[in-house]
Formats: C-alpha cells, structure tokens, sequence
C-alpha cells in the first residue's frame, strides 16, 4: 500500500488511491473498478444497463434473463455447455470484462513447460 504524502493515509485529498479508485472501488468518473458501472448502473463503455457482452453489473445477461448468455457463457467465460474446458476458469479468479475464451486453440504437447 502506498501512502499520500499530504493525507497519511493511501488516499489523496479527493479520496482516490494512486491507481485512482476511492475506497468503494469507484474511479474519478464514477465507474467502478471491477466491472465498470456507475453508481446508476450505467456501464462505462456503452452508456447503458448493460456492458458490451450484455450483461449487467449483476451479471445477468439482457436476452436470456440468467448468469449464461445465448451460447451459455458466464460473463466470466465459464461455459455451461461445455464443461471440460471449464477447468481453464477458476471460480476465484480475477474477472476480465469482454474476454473471449478460444477453445479451439491446439497447443503442441512438446511446447508446454512443466517445470
């Protein structure tokens, strides 16, 4: 943590940290930092209810009206339909807005590292 040299504390005099969020997780604008809605439920990028993959700030996706979008993928890539590459999303993992999962990718055995 680091700490503003005018305040003492790890918060400058308008309260945000020095990668700009205040304690809620809010950015300057008002956008918070996890997903990227305002206070008003407004997504940053698109200016509505909903982020650029349809979901929500409670991740409840506009056209099907649950966690899973049409193709059943989570809004963090967890796909319902296709459990074996599942294993690839930890439920404790960092959340990336608008990232897509290439499950086709083939990768040469003698090209991973196990060490």
């Amino acid at each position: 943590m680091k700490i503003h040299r005018d305040t003492g504390t790890e918060y400058d005099k308008g309260g945000f940290d020095v990668d700009g969020f205040d304690k809620n997780s809010y950015d300057r604008n008002g956008f918070d930092n996890l997903f990227g809605f305002n206070r008003n439920g407004l997504h940053r990028d698109t200016g509505t209810e909903y982020d650029k993959g349809g979901f929500n700030e409670d991740r409840i996706h506009r056209d099907t009206g649950t966690e899973y979008d049409k193709g059943g993928i989570r809004s963090d890539g967890y796909d319902r339909n296709n459990p074996d590459h599942n294993d690839l999303i930890e439920e404790d993992s960092e959340v990336f807005e608008d990232v897509k999962l290439d499950y086709d990718l083939v990768v040469d055995e003698k090209d991973i590292d196990t060490k």
